[in-house]
């Protein structure tokens, strides 16, 4: 009740009914300006049947009983009696020189919805996921842009107004590197940020750090979501020697070369804990929160400085760390699992055998088989064939591979594992529906192989068969990606290719084919962070 009341509160227009403000800075005046109206002694403390009153008229959807549950959720100090400072506390979270100097600033806590931002390469994903979320197609003016110096340089800008208090969903895009700094830097300044005073100006913005002279702001929640990433094959580290011939093998157990896991570090800087405060304590907080963790239960959290002094913990916003369909889930998980940060793995495959089974290609489980290119990727996805398409333990095949470097070689045979029993599907009817499911894929032979390897099992040849990959990564090359499209055509149209607009670049050449199909992210993404 008390925290419905609180949100209602921060909607209120001067006139006291709860309608949406375009400009969060006027919840603050409204609340304000209530108070004083109904202070009519000016005493600065109000009644219980004067502040009832007033949330009678702000909130005409309560009851007595809920308004009077209110008043003294909002007394702290049990006598019938409420002051302005009160009010504050409860609706905002802050005392009156906060509010002085928050209205000096034109900004209350944010009370808008959540902020989707992306960097250009995922701008379309970006307006897709703010549709689905209910945000619109586009609000207005970004709030952040991803400007360059002339010599190349990063010299991003933020809107503070746009971000300070509000939940930030950052789509990171891991593809295009070169704007991996820029991407960083800006998380650092959504757990964190100073905001100078107006006065500094003259100053040319260099003397509110030493002076304290700024506010300090921070997003309330920040959630990274990696639709596609990256490092994702270097996940661990493996023992390498150079052969004769200048390649590389990593089948000697005397290897005497490692690789760096690139995974787990990339994993490890995305939830670097944001920049210290830029100098003297700042006058107050932009979102109302307490500066420094557990402040108000004086239980500091402390630690040293880099002089070796103890000093305060400043409270940071929870982050939530998002991958989509990550080849290898768990070295990344402990990487990145041990800075107070939630790692979340998702999986689009279940989503997309969920889809499937809805549509009208799914001819029922006892037609049905899927056929997984490798044993990781069935060990990652059996649950799935199992729990959204309803398909017997027979029914969910595997084939094994072995790399060793850059060389990929398939075994030519279909495995399964009851639990009772394991062994080899070696046929198929024509009337069957076949589905080879992976992760990603770079080229698209291994995918490829497995279609030509049931086909061979099939009396004439002819199958209907589909082949889903959550990433078609192509080694980021345009001609690779044509020939996968040839590769497809070769199959003939009884065989089809679904894939995610993850890597958009992927996109724009395949989803016009007509034996191709894209999933959308965006609905999957607003699920998820719902």
């Amino acid at each position: 009740m008390a925290r419905l009341a609180k949100r209602e509160a921060l909607t209120l227009q001067p006139d006291g009914r709860g309608d949406d403000l375009d400009d969060s800075a006027d919840n603050l005046s409204a609340i304000k300006r209530l108070f004083q109206g109904a202070d009519v002694d000016g005493t600065g403390k109000l009644e219980r049947p004067e502040m009832l009153g007033i949330l009678k008229d702000c909130l005409p959807s309560f009851t007595d009983e809920d308004l009077s549950e209110l008043f003294d959720a909002a007394d702290r100090n049990p006598g019938g009696l409420v002051d302005y400072g009160e009010i504050l506390e409860f609706i905002f979270g802050m005392d009156e020189s906060e509010a002085e100097i928050l209205e000096q600033v034109n900004f209350v806590p944010a009370t808008q919805p959540q902020l989707v931002i992306s960097p250009p390469g995922l701008d379309g994903i970006a307006a897709q996921l703010r549709r689905e979320l209910g945000l619109g197609a586009d609000e207005g003016e970004s709030p952040v842009t991803w400007e360059r110096f002339k010599n190349g340089d990063p010299n991003v800008k933020y809107n503070w107004r746009a971000i300070s208090g509000r939940r930030v969903i950052f789509l990171f895009d891991t593809i295009d590197q070169a704007r991996f700094f820029e991407q960083m830097s800006l998380l650092q300044a959504l757990q964190g940020f100073p905001l100078p005073d107006g006065e500094d100006a003259d100053q040319k913005w260099k003397t509110y750090n030493d002076t304290g002279s700024y506010s300090w702001g921070r997003a309330a929640e920040i959630a990274i979501v990696i639709p596609w990433y990256r490092p994702c094959q270097m996940e661990r580290t493996s023992r390498w020697e150079r052969k004769p011939d200048g390649s590389w093998s990593n089948s000697d157990p005397e290897g005497s070369w490692l690789d760096v896991p690139n995974a787990q570090t990339y994993a490890r800087l995305l939830i670097t804990p944001g920049l210290p405060l830029p100098g003297a304590e700042p006058k107050a907080t932009l979102d109302g929160r307490a500066l420094y963790r557990r402040a108000k239960e004086r239980l500091v959290d402390t630690a040293l400085d880099v002089e070796g002094r103890r000093h305060d913990i400043l409270w940071r916003p929870p982050v939530t760390l998002y991958f989509v369909e990550l080849h290898e889930e768990h070295p990344v998980e402990l990487a990145a699992g041990d800075l107070g940060v939630e790692v979340r793995m998702e999986r689009f495959v279940g989503y997309f055998l969920s889809k499937f089974k809805a549509s009208t290609s799914f001819i029922g489980a006892d037609k049905t088989y899927v056929v997984f290119p490798d044993h990781g990727a069935y060990e990652r996805y059996l649950s799935h064939a199992v729990d959204d398409l309803g398909l017997d333990l027979d029914h969910i095949l595997w084939i094994n591979k072995k790399r060793v470097g850059g060389a990929i070689t398939q075994e030519k045979a279909l495995r399964f594992d009851t639990g009772i029993e394991q062994g080899q599907k070696d046929s198929f009817n024509p009337d069957e529906y076949v589905m080879i499911i992976d992760d990603f894929t770079n080229s698209g032979s291994t995918l490829f192989g497995a279609v030509n390897l049931v086909r061979g099992m099939t009396p004439g040849g002819e199958l209907n068969a589909s082949i889903f990959v959550s990433h078609t990564v192509a080694a980021y090359d345009e001609q690779v990606l044509r020939g996968i499209l040839k590769k497809l055509e070769e199959l003939g149209p009884k065989v089809r290719f679904a894939t995610t607009d993850t890597l958009p670049q992927s996109v724009a050449i395949l989803e016009n084919h007509p034996q191709v199909d894209v999933y959308r992210l965006a609905e999957f993404l607003a699920d998820m962070l719902r």
